[in-house]
């Protein structure tokens, strides 16, 4: 056990060493915000959780933002020159501590997926293989790396895949936090759960199912009601 666990401890630090390079890349040059408009929307949002210039769906996704908010308010940040220095109607301290969040997510997803694919009995160097291929993958540090929620939804996807393949039910309140954090996984898992259910006819795969159009529809509520905005709409209207 002792030899397992110092095993991933050293798996995770290669992920953190691998990953520093483009967090600190997207910190001093990776300003997105002529080609990312959705990142205005998320800097304003980490301000206070609830700025009316927000639009739904973005004011929505208030996991993250709750912990960028929180970050920012214990003091982190690294005060270096930065591109983002051209933009002074947006906060630096936040746009760092979004970056930071997004770091830390992206090294414990490529971990999580070494688990995962150690739990499916594939060797240890195919396993850290796989968190690689995720770390280095174009999507990670073009997108993932830089302001969003996203980092974080697919942590919280991950883990739920690995609850998902022990058929344990402690994925559901990963589910719960994606009401609140990325809400197309759920349409996601609709279909791999219905699949799974129609192949293997295992009922914790309809229950999967069901727990996510719960999900989708306790969303879709939320939205059309307490987050609810002009801006976006036509996204849930059947017109």
């Amino acid at each position: 056990m002792k030899r397992l666990s110092q095993l991933n401890l050293k798996v995770w630090f290669i992920y953190v060493l691998l990953a520093f390079p483009m967090f600190y890349f997207a910190y001093k040059f990776g300003v997105l915000l002529q080609g990312y408009k959705d990142a205005e929307s998320y800097l304003k949002l980490y301000e206070n959780l609830s700025s009316p210039e927000v639009e739904s769906p973005f004011n929505m996704r208030l996991i993250s933002a709750s912990i960028i908010h929180f970050m920012d308010q214990l003091g982190l940040m690294y005060n270096t020159e930065c591109s983002i220095d051209a933009y002074p109607q947006f906060d630096k301290s936040l746009f760092f501590n979004n970056i930071f969040l997004n770091f830390f997510c992206i090294s414990l997803t490529s971990f999580s997926l070494f688990k995962i694919f150690s739990k499916l009995g594939f060797n240890t160097l195919f396993a850290f293989l796989s968190g690689v291929l995720y770390l280095l993958g174009f999507g990670t540090l073009f997108y993932l790396m830089m302001p969003g929620p996203d980092a974080l939804s697919v942590l919280i996807f991950t883990w739920i895949v690995y609850f998902y393949i022990q058929k344990s039910y402690w994925l559901i309140p990963l589910f719960g936090m994606l009401i609140l954090q990325r809400e197309y996984y759920f349409l996601s898992f609709m279909v791999i759960a219905l699949m799974d259910f129609i192949k293997h006819r295992n009922k914790y795969f309809f229950y999967v199912f069901l727990i996510n159009i719960a999900g989708f529809l306790i969303y879709f509520a939320l939205r059309k009601t307490v987050f609810h905005t002009i801006h976006w709409s036509h996204q849930t209207s059947p017109e």
